[in-house]
């Protein structure tokens, strides 16, 4: 759902959490972000309005493909040899103000040099944050994204 004017909110960030599993050999990846900043890119994206309704299952494959039809370009991820990593929809939780998108990608070698550009709203907001948090067996590091910033490691 949209939030109300007098609700919308004054900081422009989303966390992203990638954690590896090594027992199927992919990476699962866990967006938050908040749902009337998802709404407007959607709404961008899709040249239509776009409205999140979260106890609408019949809407999640629909919506799952604008979803990630939208992170195509905003957030691109990257083997060590540089190939793109296709993203695969895993769903998506919602609540009034924020959600949660989940995908899923494969690593079969883990995720020793991948790499992510992560320009989630930069296109709708100029002071937008994005930070990674990125956990593969006992290493984790942080990572946080700026307008400015092209592909970064995420471990």
């Amino acid at each position: 759902m949209s939030s109300s004017p007098a609700s919308a909110h004054k900081i422009h960030v989303s966390v992203t959490q990638f954690e590896y599993n090594k027992s199927n050999q992919r990476v699962e990846i866990a967006l938050r972000v908040f749902s009337d900043d998802l709404e407007n890119a959607l709404s961008k994206h899709a040249g239509r309005a776009i409205k999140l309704i979260p106890s609408d299952p019949a809407k999640n494959r629909e919506l799952g493909d604008l979803v990630v039809s939208y992170l195509t370009n905003s957030f691109e991820l990257k083997n060590k040899t540089g190939k793109v990593v296709r993203l695969n929809w895993d769903g998506m939780e919602g609540q009034t103000d924020v959600h949660w998108i989940y995908l899923e990608a494969r690593a079969p070698s883990g995720l020793e040099g991948f790499q992510l550009r992560n320009r989630i709203f930069f296109d709708l907001f100029d002071d937008q944050v994005n930070i990674v948090n990125t956990r593969h067996g006992s290493k984790q590091l942080g990572v946080m994204f700026e307008a400015k910033d092209g592909f970064k490691p995420i471990l």
